[in-house]
């Protein structure tokens, strides 16, 4: 998936960093196995660097360790190359469109890099905890700054705010090459997810499937259940269930909600977006929810 990254080198004399923009899979799940790879290939941080710099390169649309023969990847669809530029898009970041035609080169056993004329590579400044750049994509998600001997990890202080970043973690390049599943997940989604909020799913593989669509925070109980989670009505007179479908519209009023019924029947039932905010079923109703963990471990 497209997760924005940059992958950097600070030099420390003059809190600066200069870095690698990468388009793809830039997630710690993704990119922390990789970067512990080319570490212990190379075996130091300047020989990373020289992988991700090879022939010159600033923009890769991905980079992976695994990644053997160059003949398993095609260039970009001529077409593509020919899309024109709207004047709100920054160029470095719109990879799949070359106004010069120029296709994407694997480099086997590191990765997939673009050539993107006259666009510089991405560089900042270091300050406490955090760092700037007048030249890093603002929509960055992660950050990965290699001193000599951490590895630090930031995330956007704020959505699209001022090209800043937070320090999020550090890895001590000792254990890049041995960091285990956990400590991996812990860096990608933080102690209580409050980095990255995945599907239920991607975290537990015992959730039941009428819950698989939960948040993580929602299943562990860090969150609570709102009508967005819920997977029905129920009457209660007549105890009919009406199953979300997951389609629903919006007039600015009222929330039509696509049900399906137990004889497959499909049923439109409009509820106020007033009621849906304060958690409220239409009259007689009860909305119906998955299970989290904690209805599991009590049940």
């Amino acid at each position: 998936m497209s997760t924005r990254t940059y992958i950097g080198q600070a030099d420390m004399k003059t809190a600066t960093w200069n870095a690698v923009y990468v388009h793809m899979d830039g997630n710690p799940l993704s990119i922390l196995p990789t970067l512990g790879a080319f570490l212990a290939r190379t075996g130091s941080v300047d020989g990373v660097m020289g992988l991700l710099t090879t022939g010159g390169a600033t923009h890769w649309s991905s980079i992976n360790h695994e990644q053997i023969d160059p003949a398993d990847y095609f260039p970009v669809k001529p077409e593509w190359a020919k899309a024109p530029f709207r004047s709100n898009e920054r160029r470095a970041w719109n990879w799949f469109q070359y106004q010069d035609g120029t296709s994407e080169i694997a480099v086997g056993g590191v990765g997939v890099n673009f050539h993107v004329d006259g666009i510089e590579a991405p560089s900042g400044t270091l300050h406490e905890g955090r760092t700037e750049s007048e030249n890093a994509p603002s929509d960055a998600e992660w950050a990965y700054i290699f001193t000599s001997t951490e590895l630090v990890i930031l995330m956007p202080k704020a959505f699209m705010e001022e090209n800043t970043m937070i320090e999020v973690d550090r890895v001590p390049l000792a254990d890049l090459a041995t960091l285990s599943p956990e400590r991996m997940a812990e860096i990608n989604y933080g102690p209580e997810f409050e980095r990255t909020n995945p599907y239920a799913w991607a975290i537990d593989s015992t959730v039941p499937e009428g819950s698989r669509n939960l948040t993580a925070r929602t299943w562990l109980g860090l969150d609570p259940l709102t009508p967005d989670d819920a997977t029905g009505l129920r009457y209660g007179k007549s105890g009919m269930f009406y199953k979300f479908t997951g389609s629903s519209t919006s007039d600015g009023r009222t929330r039509t909600v696509t049900t399906e019924t137990a004889d497959g029947r499909r049923v439109d039932i409009k509820l106020p977006l007033v009621d849906w905010s304060l958690k409220s079923a239409p009259k007689g109703a009860e909305f119906v929810y998955p299970a989290t963990k904690f209805d599991m471990v009590v049940a």
